[in-house]
């Protein structure tokens, strides 16, 4: 069986995502392809590109995108066409207009990795991508077309202008959705009966009390308690006036940040108050 991801998030980074961890799961057994996120105009002129986005534009630059393997059975494509930043545009109707267009030059691109690697057939994983891969399903005729539910993309304001009419309507077209949160479930099911929870995996060992790791050296030095977090810094997300109140308030507890900042964390006051530790920059 021949899988087809695309997704919000690219497969060659340094972190993990739900649909990242699916494609490496079913690599195991079936032949998986992994689109990464296509480059759009204005990502190609921005200057905060992380290095990941960056090689990707060398790559289209210097002509060398496509298709490559990362194991036997999984392989990861690089998107080559340039597509329109049109998000702006205020007219969802007119918005969807120039958004078939972007769809089929990606589509376009996936299209001829799919006849390189010889998928006649697969399956088609969209993970949140509400855009890009609004008319795959219509564009590229998989087998089963599949959503992906397991973010709240919507409460970020990008996603919400055209995403609150389209998300529903690409709900209610797919074959399946698949969620990870109840609350999930029951929104979908307004819009497709064929919505089930799977839940959330997670690697046990990772939390595996019998087993005693070393202190890190930059953490053997730091009074307790400590309070952690590992993930992406991002104000988006995070509250960062309120780490910056509980950081103050509690000057005899240190505080250990680890993970990429975005522009509201690298400049905070944070990186000024001696119980607050960024461990990755």
């Amino acid at each position: 069986m021949n899988f087809v991801f695309v997704s919000l998030q690219r497969i060659n980074t340094d972190r993990e995502s739900t649909s990242t961890s699916l494609a490496k799961e079913l690599a195991k057994k079936h032949r998986v392809l992994f689109v990464n996120p296509p480059i759009d105009r204005k990502t190609l002129l921005s200057k905060d590109n992380d290095r990941y986005v960056k090689e990707h534009i060398k790559l289209i630059k210097n002509g060398g995108t496509g298709t490559r393997s990362l194991t036997d059975n999984l392989y990861v494509l690089n998107t080559n066409s340039l597509l329109e930043s049109i998000n702006w545009i205020p007219s969802t109707k007119v918005f969807s207009l120039f958004n078939y267009v972007n769809n089929r030059r990606f589509a376009r691109d996936i299209k001829q990795a799919l006849s390189a690697l010889n998928f006649d057939s697969f399956i088609l994983i969209n993970d949140k991508d509400i855009f890009r891969s609004f008319y795959l399903k219509e564009l590229l005729k998989p087998d089963l077309y599949i959503y992906l539910d397991r973010d709240y993309t919507l409460g970020v304001d990008y996603w919400k202008r055209h995403g609150e009419a389209l998300e529903p309507k690409l709900i209610k077209k797919s074959d399946l959705v698949i969620c990870n949160s109840n609350d999930f479930v029951r929104s979908a099911k307004k819009y497709n009966p064929n919505s089930f929870y799977i839940g959330n995996g997670v690697d046990l060992e990772l939390f595996n009390n019998d087993i005693l790791h070393d202190i890190p050296a930059r953490l053997k030095n730091l009074d307790k308690p400590i309070i952690g977090y590992v993930g992406a810094l991002s104000s988006l997300r995070l509250d960062l006036d309120l780490i910056i109140n509980i950081a103050t308030a509690k000057p005899e507890y240190n505080f250990v940040l680890i993970g990429e900042e975005d522009k509201e964390f690298s400049k905070s006051i944070l990186h000024e108050m001696k119980n607050v530790h960024f461990l990755v920059k």
